[in-house]
């Protein structure tokens, strides 16, 4: 599963886990953790990328791989872009993850962004002009994460100077004007 940073990853990563009773776990940390053990149960495995140098993870990572795939035990593999890119110094698991089911996770489109925005500003009880979510979606990076930022910081301005959420208290936060 493989997405931008705040494209919905790790959300999707914690759905996973949720229905699979399996542990997520740091690529960063396989190296230090039995992995005859891990490959018992499920398991997510966050940010293989971040592993591509460090052999030692590496090594564990690909043990890991071959052991559930023999017990046909769920593996959920994350990163930033496709695994292609990875460039794991190690061969053997850079051919595997590149040969399993891969599913990216594309920037949101408007609706989806609109309909973020929408619910993250009605989960804190709400309601900015109708023109703020239309000027957001034109100025804002195309991330959940952004989202969810954006929206935070228009509620605590919004209440710091006892406000509603306008186009412009929206254009400060953009432009980095938060005071």
């Amino acid at each position: 599963l493989t997405g931008q940073r705040g494209s919905g990853k790790t959300h999707l990563a914690h759905v996973w886990s949720d229905r699979m009773e399996a542990p997520i776990i740091d690529a960063r940390e396989l190296a230090a953790l039995n992995i005859q053990e891990l490959a018992q149960h499920p398991l997510a495995v966050e940010d293989v990328h971040d592993i591509a140098d460090d052999l030692d993870a590496l090594k564990a990572l690909f043990h890991l791989y071959n052991l559930t795939a023999a017990q046909n035990v769920p593996l959920l593999l994350t990163g930033r872009t496709s695994p292609r890119d990875w460039n794991l110094r190690l061969p053997d698991i850079q051919s595997r993850v590149q040969a399993a089911c891969h599913i990216t996770l594309d920037a949101p489109d408007d609706t989806l962004l609109a309909a973020v925005l929408a619910k993250l500003f009605a989960d804190r009880q709400i309601t900015p002009k109708p023109d703020v979510i239309p000027y957001l979606l034109g100025h804002m990076e195309r991330s959940f994460e952004a989202a969810a930022e954006i929206v935070g910081k228009l509620d605590r301005l919004s209440l710091d100077e006892k406000r509603t959420i306008t186009r412009r208290l929206a254009a400060r936060v953009i432009s980095g004007d938060n005071r």
